[in-house]
């Protein structure tokens, strides 16, 4: 069965691909992140995605659809849910469009998600659209990921992506105060 693998980052693909390969599935990644800044960081991250998976996986590359991100995560009140829903109702469009009955994504790797979210998104939109939504323990997937990213020698990120996170790693390590952003 073919499978819509929203995909955030190699890191976090690296070792679902092949998870997913295992379990019968015939993965199709679908790159869609309108909240990754800046640009350079975007385009860090997809031509780090398609070096390493050109040949192995087919990959579509949705736009980068910035306006629109920062016009309404700034009317929201948890960025983390709206970029959440954003990216995850957009892969679940595509996947009816191209006839595919099942949808997962790599935020499910990463243990820096908010998992109870994003499987309450996805429960939601998986009957919107009736596609199938795949939630399999992807976490336990993290650590092995992020070794395998670091001996291949693929990018690996040091922020979420958005410029909030980007905003929050800075505030951390020199302490700087950018209250009412989350």
């Amino acid at each position: 069965m073919k499978i819509m693998v929203h995909a955030c980052c190699i890191v976090c693909a690296i070792n679902l691909i092949d998870n997913l390969r295992q379990l019968g599935f015939e993965p199709l990644a679908y790159y869609y992140n309108p909240n990754i800044h800046p640009k350079a960081e975007y385009d860090q991250r997809l031509r780090s995605f398609q070096k390493y998976f050109f040949g192995k996986i087919e990959t579509l590359v949705g736009n980068w659809e910035v306006k629109k991100y920062f016009n309404k995560v700034k009317k929201t009140q948890n960025r983390c849910c709206f970029c959440y829903e954003l990216r995850l109702e957009n892969t679940f469009q595509m996947a009816k469009l191209l006839n595919i009955n099942a949808v997962t994504t790599t935020l499910l790797v990463s243990k820096l998600q908010q998992k109870e979210q994003i499987l309450k998104i996805a429960k939601r939109l998986s009957k919107k659209y009736n596609i199938k939504f795949i939630s399999n323990n992807f976490d336990e997937l993290f650590e092995s990921s992020i070794k395998k990213a670091q001996k291949e020698k693929v990018y690996v990120q040091s922020y979420c992506g958005c410029i909030y996170s980007l905003m929050e790693k800075y505030e951390e390590k020199y302490q700087l105060s950018l209250r009412g952003t989350r």
